[in-house]
């Protein structure tokens, strides 16, 4: 029988720093904000994708006035990038997580308890079984006062960011106008609006603005629910707003050209309870710090419309 030595094809190194500054460049939608996240200068960030661009023979970025733009290369390399990443945090994290057992109570609201929270969630509950978990999700008015009450020991929330109380900032992202531009200009009538219950800060948002530019408006939908009020918009029932992270797909985002009035940024946080926190909760508060991310989608809707 034949003996065939093995082939030994070349093939590049990938070096996860660089891997992280390209995901960085990726989300944040430029160099300069790229080394903003992650501590490095503009030229330091391109001469790190230039490398990675050597190592992979790749073309990963495109550079413009209006930000960076991934390439069909980078495109899969970005997924790969993010896979390594993550399995580099939960490495880490699985060396770093104590070692007992307890329970945490963490509340959020809709928006986060349906895109990012799952899968963190489980990934944190494989790498540390003995946890458990109970998570509440509602209205950030209700979740402040179960905080207070010391009812929850962590709450993650998206408010705005002035006039919110300290807490550690994981990530900031616009509030967008979304609806059919049909509904724009129809002048004979005031603007349908879709909104949460009084109390949340999109609404308010909505309405303090519209007031303010005397743009006449009526409530049409009111409900608690995103996928309702999201359902309600797609449907042409109204117009609404909601933080970058949280808009699904296929729902329309208007841009400045509607003429509607911007309505500045959100920050996500994560609270802790006063109370000296057990052993579940410390683990899960820097599980989360240290591993939540913006969806890729809503940093795509946000760098689009900045």
């Amino acid at each position: 029988m034949d003996w065939h030595a093995p082939v030994h094809y070349p093939r590049p190194q990938l070096d996860l720093e660089l891997l992280r500054t390209f995901v960085a460049a990726v989300e944040a939608g430029s160099f300069t904000g790229a080394g903003h996240r992650i501590g490095r200068s503009q030229s330091t960030i391109s001469n790190q994708i230039s490398k990675l661009e050597a190592l992979t023979k790749a073309r990963l970025l495109v550079r413009s006035k209006q930000g960076v733009a991934v390439t069909a290369e980078g495109a899969v390399l970005l997924g790969y990038a993010r896979d390594l990443l993550r399995i580099e945090g939960d490495a880490v994290a699985a060396l770093r997580l104590p070692v007992g057992s307890g329970k945490v109570r963490l509340g959020t609201q809709e928006g986060l308890a349906v895109t990012q929270l799952p899968p963190l969630l489980n990934r944190f509950m494989r790498l540390h079984s003995a946890f458990e978990i109970e998570v509440v999700s509602g209205m950030a008015v209700d979740l402040t006062e179960l905080l207070r009450a010391e009812q929850l020991d962590l709450v993650l929330m998206r408010q705005p960011r002035q006039d919110a109380p300290p807490g550690k900032v994981l990530w900031r992202e616009p509030i967008l106008w979304v609806g059919h531009g049909q509904l724009l200009q129809r002048q004979d009538t005031p603007l349908p609006l879709a909104v949460y219950p009084a109390g949340c800060f999109y609404r308010e948002a909505m309405l303090e603005n519209l007031a303010a530019r005397g743009i006449e408006h009526r409530l049409v939908y009111t409900a608690a629910c995103t996928a309702s009020l999201q359902a309600a918009v797609l449907a042409g029932l109204g117009v609404s707003a909601f933080a970058a992270g949280t808009i699904g797909e296929g729902v329309p985002v208007l841009g400045p050209a509607g003429g509607l009035p911007a309505l500045g940024d959100v920050v996500v946080r994560l609270y802790r309870s006063k109370k000296k926190q057990n052993t579940a909760a410390e683990a899960l508060a820097e599980f989360i710090e240290r591993s939540l991310r913006p969806t890729p989608a809503g940093m795509r809707v946000a760098n689009a419309r900045r």
